[in-house]
């Protein structure tokens, strides 16, 4: 009886992942366009780019990347202002033109749509962190691209996320100069006058989360998905964590968590409950690189050598991002592998929604790599 049992059950999970397979949610993956050719040569791609839609145009602007070289080779980042113009009024991204540049370098800012236009706040260039805060308008017809500075955050923070909802920008975690932050502020695009105001902090200090708004009737929350947090030895957390900051309370309640620990990936609402998370990053190859090199920090001069080449081998194998589509219910907790991203995954960028295409612009996709592509997929749950 337990034999039949369990063979009984195996037979249900070979349907379930045949079901899957067969019938994914999000279809027709592409690798839509690319960004334009620098000098003649093919874009290297940029991580932490600022991202948005405006007017029916993909903002993509700024980024960090290593062009003439990898790090582990000598390579140094490079943080970068050119601001890239897509039109999607065919349904798809196709390239304009690069318009005037950012006043400042910028990458790993946190970005997000508002009906004002795309609003950035905090991020990073070679000079430091930046507590900057922009709205980025588009001209629907000269496809000018407007600049209006926000009240500044109340500190320089760079990897956080941002939401809006109801005319207010909600700003999640990140990166300061003392370390990650639990922190989080609010700011009303109606009453700019009274800056940033503190709400309540994360349950821990995160930073490379990802964000949602679910916008529920009478609870619209904020959904923080993952993250990691620089620790004292030196390895960095990587957190599995869900929470749900509630807009109406100012409070956070804890959900059931991720399948895996993960950073650095994208995610959006679709439907009632239900979000999606693609890819991000499990850390396995960044954990084994971090405690590489605090060994290297107290090593003997003698075995540091070694531990250098072990590092940078690590670095040069990366495997590269998780592919995974993960659908996640915010009420149950529920979650699923809805399907794979038949591209290399990029991390350091931000889904975006036009209509029923999820756009995924350019990003991270191993170690000091990044890629050019911009990646479009269906989300069928949305035709429904």
């Amino acid at each position: 009886m337990r034999l039949t049992g369990f063979i009984n059950l195996l037979f249900c999970m070979q349907l379930s992942y045949h079901a899957i397979a067969q019938d994914p949610e999000i279809v027709d993956w592409s690798d839509a366009t690319q960004l334009p050719l620098l000098s003649g040569k093919p874009h290297p791609g940029l991580a932490g780019p600022v991202t948005g839609i405006h007017n029916n145009i993909l903002l993509i602007a700024g980024g960090a990347n290593f062009p003439d070289g990898l790090p582990w080779e000598g390579g140094k980042k490079k943080y970068h202002s050119a601001i890239y113009l897509y039109d999607l009024s065919s349904g798809k991204p196709t390239y304009l033109f690069t318009v005037d540049h950012l006043s400042t370098p910028l990458a790993y800012s946190a970005s997000c749509n508002t009906s004002h236009g795309i609003v950035t706040a905090g991020g990073e260039n070679s000079e430091g962190l930046s507590a900057t805060v922009c709205l980025f308008t588009v001209n629907p017809l000269t496809k000018a691209v407007a600049t209006q500075y926000l009240p500044a955050l109340p500190i320089p923070t760079t990897n956080a996320v941002a939401v809006s909802s109801n005319q207010s920008i909600y700003f999640i975690g990140g990166e300061t100069a003392a370390g990650t932050t639990a922190a989080c502020w609010k700011l009303d695009l109606n009453h700019l006058e009274v800056g940033w105001k503190s709400i309540a902090p994360l349950p821990l200090p995160l930073a490379y989360s990802s964000a949602v708004l679910m916008d529920f009737p009478d609870h619209p929350q904020v959904v923080v998905l993952g993250g990691r947090r620089k620790t004292v030895s030196g390895v960095s957390d990587i957190s599995p964590s869900v929470y749900a900051y509630n807009l109406k309370e100012d409070k956070w309640e804890q959900k059931h968590s991720l399948p895996y620990p993960v950073s650095a990936g994208t995610a959006f609402a679709a439907g009632k409950s239900t979000l999606f998370f693609l890819g991000g990053d499990k850390a396995e190859t960044f954990t084994q690189v971090e405690q590489t090199h605090t060994a290297i920090a107290v090593a003997a001069e003698t075995e540091k050598p070694a531990l250098i080449n072990k590092k940078n081998k690590l670095l040069a194998s990366h495997p590269g991002f998780g592919k995974e589509i993960l659908r996640y219910d915010v009420e149950s907790g529920k979650s699923a592998i809805a399907g794979l991203i038949p591209f290399p995954s990029p991390v350091t960028t931000t889904a975006l929604i036009h209509q029923d295409m999820i756009i995924l612009p350019s990003g991270e996709i191993r170690a000091g790599v990044r890629t050019p592509a911009i990646l479009t997929a269906t989300i069928k749950s949305r035709l429904k």
